[in-house]
């Protein structure tokens, strides 16, 4: 999703994430970690939506390592849209 400005990327499988973010008048990545989407809490608990896990270096994401990203079974997954 992009508006010539800026571009997100997501992932949809397997799980919702959020795996490119570039500021496209730069030409330069915004995104250094795949981390939660996004965390509610219900009746006094956090719980974490989305993301994926895995990743060996947090200060760069490589896009050969998204590939290798898992999603985390402790949190709700993305389903449909």
């Amino acid at each position: 999703m992009g508006n010539g400005l800026i571009s997100r990327v997501f992932s949809l499988s397997p799980n919702g994430a959020t795996v490119g973010f570039e500021n496209l008048m730069a030409g330069e990545s915004l995104l250094r970690s795949v981390r939660t989407e996004a965390e509610i809490n219900i009746e006094g608990i956090a719980l974490r939506v989305g993301g994926l896990t895995g990743q060996p270096v947090h200060n760069d994401l490589l896009k050969e390592c998204v590939s290798q990203l898992k999603r985390d079974l402790r949190i709700f997954v993305l389903k449909n849209f």
